[in-house]
C-alpha cells in the first residue's frame, strides 16, 4: 500500500464524516426554518470558506466543514438551494475524483458521475434537487 493510497483513503473518510455533519446541520436549519438554506439557486462553497451556507453560522455551528488540505478551489464542498430543495456536494473538476472515492460510492451525483475524469461529485440532495 502506498503513501497516496493511505492519505487518499484518510480524507475521503474525512469528507464522509464532514458531509454528514453538514447535512445534518442542514437538516436541523429545515426543522427550524421550515425552508433550507437559501442561495437563490448559486453554487456556494468554492474554497476554504467558513459560512458558505447562510444561516448555518453561528446559530447551528461555530464553523463549517471544509475539504481536508484544501488549496485547490476545484476540490469543495459545495451548496446550492432555492429554498425548497437543496444539494450538497464533494466536488472534484481537475481529474476528477481519487480513485477510492469512485468505488462503491452510495452517494454519487447522477449528475456529475464519480468515474469521470473530468470532474465528478457525491453527496445529499433534496429529492426536487437531483438533477441539479
Amino acid at each position: 500500500m502506498t503513501y497516496t493510497g493511505i492519505t487518499q483513503r484518510a480524507n475521503y473518510a474525512k469528507e464522509q464524516s464532514d458531509i454528514s455533519s453538514i447535512n445534518k446541520l442542514i437538516q436541523e436549519y429545515y426543522a427550524t426554518n421550515e425552508s433550507y438554506p437559501n442561495t437563490n439557486n448559486d453554487w456556494t462553497g468554492w474554497g476554504q470558506q467558513k459560512d458558505f451556507i447562510p444561516g448555518i453560522v453561528p446559530d447551528f455551528a461555530s464553523t463549517i466543514p471544509n475539504m481536508p488540505s484544501n488549496s485547490d478551489t476545484s476540490n469543495s464542498y459545495l451548496y446550492i438551494s432555492n429554498g425548497a430543495d437543496y444539494k450538497l456536494i464533494r466536488f472534484s473538476g481537475n481529474g476528477g475524483l481519487p480513485s477510492v472515492e469512485r468505488t462503491n460510492n452510495t452517494l454519487a451525483d447522477p449528475v456529475r458521475p464519480v468515474n469521470n475524469d473530468n470532474g465528478g461529485a457525491w453527496g445529499y440532495w433534496s429529492d426536487g434537487a437531483v438533477n441539479w
